[in-house]
């Protein structure tokens, strides 16, 4: 535009007052204002600014040069990327393996299942009909011994078989399961009960990856690194319908996608969130999901890998570019501070990784009890058996996988790594196993997902991303059977 203004004869720096909006200048040369332009001028304005800032500007001691070299090469593509992807490489033995695999393993199974859901399902059992099940196991995992206790008129009913339970149950490597008749009891304390599952998913499971999760973020935001990384990719994800900003709630859905969905309300328009919801649940694996998907590709060798990261990024390509090309508009500018790179402040981050932790699992709280009632509900009603069966013979003939894969598919609609999880059970192929993982990866959110999903996007376009990734996993999962099963 400015420089059709110069062809027509225009000063440039009178095109240039038009475009920023000055009226005296416009009606001078009959040239309509456009806000959109004064705001791009604007934007580009204060980034290169900020950049020419970030250069010229420095701490005079051999600490800030050091400072000021690092935010260059932050800024760079050239040296950006290795710097990032060491980031990402830090990042993910801090998340997805100390953190979802050491800590929440404890958090979730000894402490959430193995101490609370067992005190309170216990106590529950004193007043109700129950079947519990106890297995005992090895370090090994390998079952050693198991009863079943059975309890018609509720653990108090029967003192002694009560002793023999507790003292049985007790054990060390001992895993209980409770069995309820009554529906309303099975509704709020059974395997997806509403108070048991969301207490664990929520504080020992969720939180702990919460507040992993927050905690890195902080480091990467006060130590000034963040926005660099944001402005770097600004070109690349420019290409796909989003500026430098969606690099945040991409990267937090490799932590939680539900924590992801609400994050892309800091984006600037309604078309960025939009890519940037679908771009999450259709492609982006969750820590604990990736997690399983990491231990079941280690053990498949190289071709299954090269396979599974060619397909899922051939999805993202694919649906970036079709979602850029149908939504109406295009990415919003860039605007973005660029501090001083410096080593973080203990105190700062532990201040956002509290303040962010708490209102997550504030707002969260609510949709993972919707979530959990929902699937209670198909779980008493016998949906879920239902949908088993309905996905069975897609599971056997279009995926080439056996009947119990469809059980994985289910309880990937409870929780992604429920589904994922549920392969190791199964005697794979290698190449069963890859088209197993592509299916679960592109497959529907978690419940508690999908409906902060509906919230933040609103339910027409929330359930028309829902069944874009029940129809894009199993077209692409058996697209990719065909060829190498």
């Amino acid at each position: 535009m400015l420089q059709q203004f110069v062809d027509e004869g225009i000063p440039q720096a009178e095109a240039l007052l038009i475009l920023e909006g000055d009226e005296f200048t416009a009606n001078k040369y009959n040239k309509p204002i456009n806000k959109d332009e004064r705001e791009k001028i604007y934007i580009t304005r204060r980034n290169r600014v900020n950049e020419i800032i970030d250069i010229v500007e420095h701490e005079d001691s051999r600490k800030g040069e050091i400072s000021n070299l690092i935010g260059r090469l932050s800024l760079n593509p050239i040296t950006g990327i290795p710097i990032l992807l060491a980031i990402l490489t830090l990042v993910y033995f801090f998340i997805g393996d100390f953190i979802s695999q050491r800590v929440v393993d404890f958090t979730e199974n000894t402490v959430g299942v193995g101490i609370v859901e067992y005190n309170i399902k216990s106590f529950v059992s004193n007043y109700t009909s129950s079947l519990i099940d106890v297995e005992i196991l090895d370090e090994n995992e390998n079952l050693i011994d198991k009863k079943i206790y059975n309890f018609p008129d509720g653990m108090n009913a029967n003192p002694d078989l009560k002793a023999d339970f507790e003292n049985f149950s007790s054990q060390p490597g001992a895993q209980t399961t409770f069995h309820y008749s009554n529906p309303i009891v099975k509704l709020f304390f059974g395997e997806f009960g509403v108070i048991t599952m969301t207490t664990t998913y929520l504080l020992f499971l969720l939180l702990p990856l919460v507040i992993g999760f927050y905690f890195v973020m902080a480091l990467l935001e006060d130590s000034g690194y963040l926005p660099r990384l944001a402005t770097m990719l600004d070109r690349t994800f420019n290409k796909i319908g989003l500026n430098g900003k969606a690099v945040i709630p991409i990267i937090l859905g490799f932590g939680c996608i539900t924590m992801a969905n609400i994050t892309t309300r800091l984006l600037g328009s309604e078309r960025e969130k939009s890519i940037a919801t679908a771009i999450l649940q259709f492609v982006i694996p969750c820590s604990a999901q990736l997690a399983v998907i990491t231990v079941l590709l280690s053990g498949a060798g190289l071709t299954p890998l090269l396979i599974f990261i060619g397909v899922i990024g051939s999805v993202l390509i694919i649906l970036s570019t079709v979602l850029n090309k149908l939504i109406p508009g295009q990415s919003s500018p860039l605007l973005i501070d660029l501090p001083i790179m410096r080593l973080p402040r203990i105190s700062n981050v532990f201040k956002k990784m509290t303040y962010r932790s708490y209102g997550f699992m504030k707002e969260a709280g609510f949709w993972f009890f919707v979530g959990a009632l929902a699937v209670g509900v198909m779980d008493i009603t016998g949906l879920l058996l239902l949908w088993q069966d309905i996905l069975a013979p897609l599971t056997t003939h279009w995926l080439k996988l056996p009947k119990e894969a469809a059980n994985a598919f289910v309880m990937g609609m409870v929780r992604r790594d429920f589904g994922a999880a549920g392969l190791f059970a199964m005697n794979l192929t290698v190449m069963q196993i890859t088209v197993a993982i592509i299916t679960i990866t592109l497959f529907t959110p978690c419940i508690a997902s999908f409906v902060v999903m509906l919230k933040e996007r609103g339910w027409k376009e929330g359930l028309t991303i829902w069944l874009g990734t029940w129809v894009t996993a199993f077209f692409i999962g058996g697209l990719v059977a065909q060829f190498i099963v």
